[in-house]
Formats: C-alpha cells, structure tokens, sequence
C-alpha cells in the first residue's frame, strides 16, 4: 500500500460456524484458507489476527463480533462472526 492508503476489510472470523464445516469439506491451500469443491476459496481470520497483521497501521475503525440476524430465502435464520477494519498507511 501506498502511504495514505485505506484499506477497508470486512471478513468471517474461524468463529464463525461455517468456518468449522468448510474446513472439513475443502481443501487446505493456506492458514484458514480452503478451496471448496466448487473452485470457491474461502479465508477466515482468526480473532484479533487482523490487529497483528496490520500492526504498523493507523486503526480507523476496528470491530470483531457476531452481525446482524439474517436468512437466505427459506433457510434458518443465521448470523456470521466478523471481523470489520479500517487501516491507513
């Protein structure tokens, strides 16, 4: 990045509940990274991992927590472990 760069993330944390079944139905490529059957790649972090990897960064905004209740059509209703930044070089 360059300086004055933001970099925004929004991203599932390994607590979240799919973490566990696609670590168990995919290929490993990577730390919490997985390649799904279907060619998808999935990465989740790890709580507070983000903090430590962007660690010489300005922290503009930094929350780790369960979202919103939602449901996809007629599926049970879900919410996902997420992890939301803001950095600034």
């Amino acid at each position: 990045m360059k300086e004055g760069s933001v970099l925004f993330i929004t991203a599932f944390t390994t607590a979240d509940d799919s973490h566990k079944v696609i670590s168990n139905n995919s290929k490993r490529i990577g730390k919490n990274s997985y390649i799904k059957p279907n060619g998808e790649k999935r990465t989740f972090f790890e709580p507070g991992e983000l903090k430590s990897i962007f660690n010489d960064y300005k922290k503009t905004h930094y929350w780790e927590g369960l979202g919103p209740e939602h449901r996809h059509g007629d599926n049970p209703i879900e919410r996902h472990a997420l992890v939301e930044a803001v950095f600034q070089k």
